[in-house]
């Protein structure tokens, strides 16, 4: 363009000097130059454009291409645009319309044709300027000639087509690349489009090449332990390299190239401490993804929600399942719960056959089971949401138990000996249960002469409390509360039932015991005590063939010559000395078994503390001559065996000498075991005649009883229920006859082995009065239903039963003490009886309590009225033993526990059992050991408080024994640690401390006449009055 010359050109359509011809044609020309010259600059922009966007393409697929690079395509393309958008508008504003512009490129094309067009428009130009040097002819004749030629001029010579050839060919080379691209590549396309439209934008870089990344190209690894990284291609790669490489250049460098594996790159990472950047490369792809390290996830917490079954009645209940173990009852639902340390995606619970999927919600975890049947391995399985599991699976044992039966017992200490009958023997029985009792009862069944005579259940109760799993009770078993005799048997069973449905009750082992009245327990003491005198009269018989061979020993140690015993002397004097060691270890297992019998007659209330202060005076006896005499003997022959020959003689003869003295103590043993074995066979006897005596009452109140429905009528004419009565009334007889006669018999072998006028008296009436073939005969009758003949008969035999024991009696020793060595008057057997008194009143208060309870089932006016009766007789032993103790100061605690007792008793007979009697029990009793405390101490005796209250009358006696004792050496105490138990009923012991119910009248002299309406009858025979009186009395309302 030839732009300097033309700086005052004008445009066509102002120069108006040219002819209409010319100016047409430059107006055609200048439409020509615009669309040619402007579609050429179009291309060149487009051109630019599509250049510059498609290198940023091409350089994308190779890299990522950054921002700076981008920017600078980007402002190159559009920089090429911009020139190409500025020549444009200079063609179209400026030289399109400019005829000089127009002229010089007609004169690039027709050189001649457009020298002479130029001439014309300048001449054109300086004309209206009005300083031309051409004339207006020339002007006109130039302007003619141009008109002829123009003709001949081509448009498209001037401004040709060739000249858009390249810049078309360019474009569209350029719009086919970016239309395939676009084509094959639309996303790669429009991202290089985004990327390069807004090169400092942070547009990600699109691939040809795509993997499956997760969010934020994060990936999860173990920390410290190796791992195999599994990256896939993803659906919508368009490309799928062969391999790919991860990079990491820094800390702990390392690369790894793995090749494609169904498209899937596995590469195996090593053991990595800490986080870090590493560079993925595959295909056209370039990025860097971070390989965060992550601890394994934990468990933090597992517990189990425990449903019981509804029979249970048993809240849920949450344990703790970190052991894995967990038993259930059957029937049970479980739900179980955890905590993880990360969130997590799945949780299983497996059973080798199956499987349960867990409601999880974040980190925690629930699992619901079913009634569990059978037990079950479960495996706790865990995946967190980057799919790691814990180290190791967590085994859950479920151990499914069935509901087991109740069970009961009674305690394994239980004392089954006889009980007698004023004893109180306690009867600690448990139940227990797997998961809860319901109930619990103590049955007892009564047995006399083998039939069961009554059932009934004394304790039985309920529980509320779901979870109690075991229930003791301790019954204190009173025979005198039940009415039972000398000779009845108990039955005792606990039962127990858990809350299983329709679950029967499980019963204990049977408690079977006997009761013994206080003269067969005499009896049996005595019995045990002949048992122990043919023990002793064994060892003395013994002692003596030990004393024999000893004296012989020494006799040929005498004659033999030499300083020195040879060897078989010396094992004849061993063998001497441990047949003495036996011997004495034989006494003293006797002794021990005294104490034992010493024992068990301080539970009888008729034998007498000086009886018992006798017989431990005896056993101490026996203890002594063991531990002291034997024992001395015993040494002497040790030493012997070791001596010379002249040392083992004189040993030995010392050792005869003890040996002679134990000997001389076993006899005088022996003499008085035998004089306390007749005194308790006397007082045996006598008990005997008297409970014989109670028999024929009994008798009489049945025979009353059974008068009014039998009265008249012959055998034949009784019912069976009559009949049945009748015959047990006859047994009952002949077992009267037949103990008399055995009575006899004892007190006729008891007067010629002692000689005692009283024996020997009451034996001659007996046999003159043939007692056993009368009380047949009086059998006899009352099986024929004559009942006045045999009431009379049974009246008679009281008295003489009754006289023939008190001729007895009056032979007994009286209650002297022996005497104490103490200072001051002996108070032993006061101290014994309030001893005893506080046991029973101890006693008194266990049965109010068992009363009062609302699992009391037994009739609780009968057993109030005993307990009153008890509390009378009490009252009683109280004041004899004040009587008797006749100490002005013990007065006001006397009238204390006095009033306190009375308050009891009148409780009682109220039938208040509450904690008002309760309270005056204990009062009652708090009483009691304060007096037993002060007379303890005035007798001198060294055991603390705390030891005197828990003091029992068998302790205190071997206490007050031992301390009588002179020269007592350490540890040769005979205190036993324990005794037998039981309620000893204080004061008088010479006689039963209850009564049968009912009447009895003492023998009457006078008679008793009646009278009809009709007028005078008959007085009744004299030997049948007082029967009759008798019977009135019975049916009198």
């Amino acid at each position: 363009m030839d732009n300097d010359k033309n700086k005052g050109s004008f445009g066509i359509s102002s120069d108006r000097r040219l002819r209409e011809s010319l100016h047409a044609f430059f107006l055609s020309l200048r439409r020509t130059a615009r669309v040619r010259q402007g579609a050429k600059y179009g291309m060149l922009a487009a051109i630019s454009i599509a250049c510059s966007w498609f290198a940023l393409f091409l350089l994308d697929r190779f890299w990522e291409t950054p921002s700076t690079a981008r920017g600078f395509l980007s402002v190159l393309g559009w920089s090429g645009a911009v020139w190409a958008g500025y020549g444009l508008s200079v063609l179209i504003l400026r030289l399109s319309g400019d005829s000089g512009w127009l002229a010089r490129r007609m004169r690039q094309a027709y050189r001649a044709k457009g020298e002479r067009m130029l001439g014309i428009i300048e001449i054109s130009r300086e004309r209206e300027t009005d300083d031309s040097a051409f004339s207006p002819r020339i002007f006109e004749a130039a302007q003619e000639r141009m008109e002829n030629e123009l003709h001949s001029v081509d448009h498209n010579k001037i401004f040709p087509r060739r000249m858009l050839m390249w810049p078309t060919l360019s474009l569209l080379f350029l719009a086919f690349l970016c239309a395939a691209a676009f084509w094959a590549y639309p996303g790669l396309s429009l991202n290089a489009w985004e990327r390069w439209i807004r090169p400092w934008d942070s547009t990600e870089r699109a691939t040809l090449t795509l993997f499956s990344l997760p969010p934020e190209n994060r990936f999860h690894l173990l920390e410290g332990e190796s791992s195999v990284l599994r990256i896939p291609l993803s659906k919508e790669s368009g490309f799928a390299p062969k391999f790919a490489v991860l990079d990491s250049p820094h800390e702990e460098p390392f690369m790894l190239r793995t090749k494609s594996n169904g498209g899937v790159y596995e590469f195996s990472i090593p053991p990595l401490s800490k986080s870090r950047q590493v560079h993925l490369k595959g295909g056209d792809f370039r990025n860097a993804i971070e390989l965060k390290t992550l601890l394994r996830p934990r468990l933090l917490s597992l517990s189990a929600t425990l449903n019981y079954p509804m029979y249970l009645g048993m809240p849920a209940e949450t344990m703790d399942l970190k052991s894995g173990k967990l038993l259930a009852p059957q029937g049970s639902s479980l739900r179980i719960r955890g905590l993880s340390s990360r969130t997590l995606s799945q949780v299983l619970l497996e059973d080798g056959n199956s499987s349960l999927s867990a409601n999880s919600t974040g980190r925690n975890f629930e699992f619901s089971l079913g009634p569990l049947a059978s037990p079950r391995s479960l495996t706790l399985r865990l995946l967190d949401k980057y799919g790691f599991s814990p180290l190791s699976n967590r085994p859950i044992s479920l151990n499914i138990r069935s509901d087991q039966p109740s069970t009961s017992d009674f305690e394994p200490q239980l004392d089954s000996s006889p009980v007698l009958i004023f004893e109180t023997r306690n009867l600690p029985f448990l139940s227990k249960d797997d998961y809860g009792l319901a109930e619990q009862s103590l049955e007892i069944q009564i047995l006399r002469n083998e039939q069961v005579i009554n059932r009934q259940t004394l304790v039985a109760e309920r529980f509320d409390a779901y979870d109690l799993k075991e229930s003791s009770f301790n019954f204190p078993f009173d025979p005198r509360f039940l009415a039972l005799e000398d000779g009845d048997e108990v039955i005792f069973t606990v039962r127990s039932k858990d809350r299983f449905p329709g679950r029967k009750f499980s019963q204990s082992k049977p408690v079977r015991l006997s009761i013994l009245g206080p003269a067969r327990h005499a009896e049996s003491i005595r019995s045990q005590m002949e048992a122990m005198m043919a023990e002793v009269a064994e060892i003395a018989r013994n002692q003596e063939s030990t004393q024999f061979q000893t004296l012989d020993q020494k006799e040929q140690l005498d004659q033999r010559d030499g300083s020195e015993p040879n060897d078989l002397q010396r094992r004849e004097i061993e063998q001497l000395s441990k047949d003495q060691r036996k011997l004495s270890g034989d006494l003293t297992d006797t002794a021990n078994r005294g104490l034992e019998i010493m024992e068990e007659a301080s539970r009888n209330p008729l034998v007498e503390t000086s009886t018992l202060q006798e017989i431990g005076k005896t056993v101490q006896a026996m203890s002594e001559t063991s531990t002291e005499t034997m024992t001395a003997s015993k040494n002497r022959l040790q030493a012997a065996s070791a001596s010379d020959r002249k040392q083992a003689s004189l040993q030995l003869l010392d050792s005869a000498e003890f040996q002679q003295q134990a000997l001389d103590e076993l006899r005088e043993i022996l003499s008085k075991f035998s004089d306390q074995v007749d005194q308790l066979q006397a007082m045996t006897l006598a008990q005997r005649l008297k409970q014989s005596e109670q028999g024929e009452r009994k008798l009489s109140r049945q025979l009353l009883a059974r008068m009014p429905a039998s009265i008249g009528m012959t055998r034949d004419q009784l019912n069976p229920k009559s009949l049945g009565a009748i015959q047990t009334i006859e047994d009952m007889q002949l077992q009267i006859s037949e103990e008399a006669g055995e009575i006899g018999k004892e007190i006729t072998r008891y007067f010629e082995r002692t000689g005692k006028p009283e024996y020997g008296q009451v034996s001659q009436l007996m046999e003159e009065a043939q007692v056993e073939k009368s009380l047949s005969e009086l059998a006899s009758g009352m099986n024929r239903n004559i009942f006045f003949q045999s009431l009379a008969n049974l009246s008679l035999w009281e008295r003489n039963f009754s006289d023939w024991a008190e001729i007895l009696m009056q032979e007994l020793p009286g209650q002297e003490s022996p005497g104490g060595k103490s200072e001051g008057k002996d108070r032993t057997n006061e101290i014994m009886s309030l001893l005893k008194m506080r046991q029973a009143q101890s006693e008194i208060i266990q049965k109010t309590r068992i009363v009062d309870k609302g699992s009391f089932q037994a009739k609780r006016e009968g057993w109030t009225e005993t307990l009153k009766r008890q509390q009378d007789t009490l009252m009683i032993d109280l004041t004899d033993t004040q009587i008797a103790l006749a100490e002005e100061a013990f007065n006001p605690l006397f009238d204390d526990a006095h009033t306190a007792m009375s308050e009891s008793s009148e409780y009682l007979g109220k039938q208040i059992v509450d904690l008002r009697p309760q309270g005056a029990q204990r009062q009652a009793k708090d009483f009691l050991s304060d007096l037993i405390n002060l007379l303890i101490e005035g007798q001198g005796q060294g055991s603390d408080k705390q030891n005197r209250d828990e003091l029992s009358a068998m302790e205190f006696l071997m206490q007050q024994m031992s301390a009588d004792r002179e020269g007592n050496a350490q540890g040769k105490s005979l205190t036993p640690g324990k005794t037998g138990g039981g309620s000893l009923q204080g004061g008088q012991t010479d006689q039963t401390s209850g009564t049968f119910p009912g009447k009895t009248s003492a023998p009457q002299t006078q008679t008793r006449s009646t009278q009809s309406a009709s007028g005078g009858t008959p007085s009744i025979a004299p030997e049948f009055q007082r029967v009759m009186e008798q019977y009135f009395e019975e049916i009198d309302p």
